[in-house]
């Protein structure tokens, strides 16, 4: 066997890896922080695709194992994939969003429970539509009359941005939000677009100001059983699937600047200059709003909110049993890095041959490193431990 058929082995492999949707006893649980995001500077295109070479950032985690349950109805049944890069003008953003149609999860009393959980929830309206969601009294900031915290009815992934921690070493609850929904493009089928609501400092819809692009996934059917290990559809009658989006967004700095001014009243500020620097960080949080339709109310309801957190915040709590809004529990550094620049360290892969893309891929996530002093040997025979690698 060449190493060229085990270079579309894994390609296959990794376009196809199974998800399955299981989560652990819902309270006391281990929290495992996102590792610092090592932020490339280039500029990937926005096009509801998140490609390997367009010079985003490894993936952080939004799942069962990053995320805080600082709000919830229902066991989580969603993860994301989130990517970042920067430029000088402006904060790149990707989320890989699937969401469960079934999930299994203990209660409090630490007994298993079944759930039939939900699909990706398109906006159709403003968050006034979501009862007790957006009209909440109780989310300890001064919103003005007749705006929102999250701006849309769908699921709504959320970037909170706290630049050179301004916002946490001023003791403030919270730090800019940036909620994106996806809707559904009036008279066009099955054609979608994200728009972009901000909140905590300014407040309104920037759509118009950023640029943004989804791709909304089709339906997976995938496996999945019961907690008697009978198969769902033989105990609820319905098949289980996946389904989810591709989320981008590029946020100009700008922006940021002002939601600083804004929600520090002044007295914090940060340039544009400092922003994109090298090396430069950014104390930030993923959040999800997941909602459901729920069926005897026809209606839109609230399922659960989760957001990444860090395992110890900054007044020592732990980060997965604290309230989630304080921006001090945000639990991803981002860190500008290096020009983006794909390299090539094999001098017998061509770029234009065919399986270049390929090697370079496999190079770049570590499964592959070539024979040694640049050479990858293509054709050459495949050994027991490149197999096994």
């Amino acid at each position: 066997m060449k190493k060229i058929a085990v270079i579309l082995a894994a390609l296959m492999l990794l376009s196809c890896i199974p998800l399955f949707a299981t989560a652990g006893p819902l309270p006391n649980y281990q929290v495992y922080p996102n590792d610092p995001v090592q932020m490339p500077k280039s500029t990937p295109t926005i096009d509801g695709k998140v490609e390997w070479d367009e010079g985003w950032s490894s993936p952080a985690k939004l799942d069962f194992d990053t995320a805080g349950f600082f709000w919830r109805f229902q066991p989580m049944s969603m993860n994301a994939d989130l990517y970042f890069a920067y430029s000088d003008d402006g904060l790149y953003f990707a989320a890989d969003v699937t969401e469960f149609s079934f999930v299994t999860a203990k209660n409090e009393a630490n007994e298993p429970n079944n759930y039939i959980g939900n699909d990706f929830v398109i906006s159709d309206g403003d968050g006034t539509i979501v009862e007790g969601v957006d009209d909440d009294s109780s989310s300890g900031t001064d919103r003005p009359e007749g705006t929102f915290n999250y701006g849309y009815n769908g699921d709504i992934i959320s970037l909170n941005l706290d630049p050179s921690r301004i916002c946490q070493d001023k003791n403030l609850i919270y730090c800019p939000w940036y909620n994106i929904g996806v809707f559904a493009v009036e008279g066009e089928e099955d054609a979608y677009e994200a728009r972009v609501y901000r909140s905590k400092g300014n407040y309104g819809d920037i759509t118009d100001r950023v640029e943004t692009a989804v791709t909304v996934k089709e339906h997976r059917e995938y496996a999945a059983f019961d907690i008697d290990g009978d198969p769902i559809e033989d105990s609820f009658g319905e098949t289980a699937y996946n389904n989810g989006a591709v989320i981008e967004m590029f946020l100009p700095w700008e922006i940021l600047i002002e939601d600083i001014d804004e929600i520090t009243y002044g007295t914090g500020s940060v340039t544009k200059e400092e922003l994109a620097e090298h090396g430069a960080e950014i104390s930030a949080a993923v959040q999800y709003m997941d909602r459901f339709y729920d069926r005897e109310a026809d209606a839109i309801d609230n399922w659960g909110r989760w957001i990444t957190v860090c395992y110890i915040n900054d007044n020592g709590v732990l980060g997965a049993g604290s309230s989630g809004n304080h921006c001090d529990v945000n639990g991803l550094t981002l860190i500008n890095g290096d020009e983006f620049e794909i390299k090539n360290p094999f001098e017998d892969v061509p770029s234009n041959k065919w399986y270049a893309k390929g090697v370079l891929f496999c190079n770049h996530l570590g499964y592959m490193s070539g024979t040694g002093e640049g050479i990858f040997d293509p054709n050459a025979p495949v050994t027991r431990a490149m197999f096994v690698q």
